[in-house]
């Protein structure tokens, strides 16, 4: 009888640190989502100012063209793997949405980017 009494001790014990665990995991992987989009932003940030400077340097020299064009380009690169790692933990009714918003986005930037290299 004993036993029986510790197996349910220990079932119930488990169901009990399972739900604890789980809650915990989602409040992590809540909290990350939170970080991983407060870092988007100011790369969007980033990336919106670097294409505004780029913009009124038509008439400025080639070196400053490259050197705002570069970090334009890092920050992109920085943008997607942020924008891969949130869609990650994105719920799926979420991730459609946000799927398409990062496109405009990155097109947007990327655009801006080629018209300078074009020009």
């Amino acid at each position: 009888m004993r036993l029986y009494y510790e197996r349910v001790n220990l079932a119930a014990c488990y169901r009990h640190l399972t739900g604890v665990t789980c809650i915990k995991m989602a409040n992590e992987s809540a909290d990350m989502l939170q970080n991983l989009k407060r870092r988007r932003t100011r790369e969007r940030t980033n990336a919106t100012r670097f294409s505004t400077m780029l913009e009124g340097f038509e008439d400025s020299s080639l070196d400053d063209i490259e050197h705002y064009r570069g970090r334009l380009q890092e920050t992109l690169a920085r943008l997607i793997s942020l924008d891969d790692a949130i869609h990650d933990l994105l719920p799926d009714k979420e991730y459609e949405e946000d799927i398409k918003t990062c496109e405009e986005y990155i097109d947007k930037t990327k655009r801006e980017s080629r018209r300078l290299v074009d020009a």
